[in-house]
């Protein structure tokens, strides 16, 4: 009996396993970024042989083999200069860093880039550091630097402009191999310094930021955990601003314990359980009100209408919810289903073709 697709066997080995096409890119990304330590010579001779052999691959019609080396040559480059620029930043000259030594106290002006995290014993602010004064002028500069702050009396947000005076020095690095580097965590950040004020009462407040997207997107986080610190006792309120803005700020060690030992810690961090549920939400929501209006059913597919909406629900809510790494990778998981869904891939149809073999 003649089958209705041909047999995988007579394909090449790429199309009978397409995840290679992001499986081998990605581990090319790691091997880049693993590679930062080698010599120069090493990587420009990986990248002629990979020049060299997409060349050949094209020129023998192995378009897909030539396109599966084309993606992990990009990968791997785009992930050896980037660590490379993590690990070995090359600083400009009025870079804040080359105009101070570690223990220095500056007096520093610049803007909070991003909503201070609030924590039970301290705040974390992010500056951008624009100008230095010293006591015969000013000096422009630039760079991030992360400030703790003990005690906060007064309330700060993103954009605001500040200046005040600093000691800073640069993070500590891992001694131990495997163990955690803070260094290299702050510096994927693009973060080379920090500091540590006792207080903000000291802190001048040059100019708050009123218009901007994202100034609009923070007033609005800001509003919905006032709301909830208004209506709801302090462990409930702080409990529901990390499950719907992702502040955890207020969340007690008490209670992070607590959801440790439960073994449902995970639900503190906004991901794909909220995001899914969100873009679910949306999706059927917005298919229920088109389903009342004959002329909109008939003129567009309203199918992908909701599944675009519901897409750019879940871009707001990742803007919303802080942007964190969690909830940006649960953002592109549900933008890769809803590409497919627009472009009419709904299905595999090299699986249902392997159910008939």
């Amino acid at each position: 009996m003649e089958l209705p697709f041909p047999s995988p066997l007579k394909h090449d080995l790429l199309e009978r396993n397409p995840a290679a096409l992001v499986v081998v890119p990605t581990l090319s990304l790691l091997l880049g970024q693993a590679i930062v330590s080698a010599s120069l010579f090493s990587v420009l001779f990986l990248s002629t042989f990979s020049f060299i052999s997409f060349l050949l691959l094209g020129w023998l019609g192995k378009k897909r083999w030539a396109l599966l080396l084309f993606l992990s040559s990009a990968a791997f480059l785009i992930g050896y200069v980037m660590h490379t620029r993590i690990l070995h930043p090359n600083f400009p000259k009025n870079h804040v860093s080359r105009l101070t030594n570690t223990g220095d106290s500056l007096y520093i002006e610049g803007v909070l880039y991003r909503e201070p995290e609030r924590r039970p014993d301290r705040s974390r602010w992010f500056l951008r550091a624009e100008r230095v004064w010293r006591p015969n002028g000013s000096q422009e500069t630039v760079g991030n630097i992360l400030v703790t702050v003990r005690d906060v009396v007064r309330e700060w947000h993103y954009g605001d402009r500040v200046r005040f005076r600093l000691k800073m020095r640069p993070p500590p690095h891992a001694g131990n191999p495997g163990e955690f580097d803070y260094g290299v965590y702050l510096a994927r950040r693009q973060i080379y310094l920090f500091g540590f004020l006792q207080s903000d009462a000291a802190v001048e407040l040059l100019r708050r930021e009123t218009y901007s997207v994202w100034g609009f997107i923070e007033h609005l986080r800001r509003t919905i955990s006032r709301f909830l610190e208004r209506h709801l006792p302090h462990q409930q309120a702080a409990l529901m601003k990390a499950l719907v803005v992702g502040d955890r700020g207020g969340i007690s060690q008490e209670m992070r314990e607590r959801f440790t030992a439960a073994g449902v810690a995970h639900l503190l961090s906004i991901s794909g359980l909220h995001v899914g549920m969100l873009g679910l939400v949306v999706f059927y929501l917005v298919r229920y009100l088109g389903s009342f209006s004959t002329s909109l059913l008939l003129r567009w597919n309203w199918l992908k209408v909701a599944t675009f909406v519901s897409f750019l629900a879940v871009l707001f809510y990742t803007a919303l919810a802080g942007g964190r790494v969690p909830t940006v990778r649960a953002a592109i998981m549900v933008g890769f289903y809803a590409l497919a869904v627009l472009l009419d891939r709904e299905e595999d149809l090299q699986h249902i073709s392997q159910q008939f073999q």
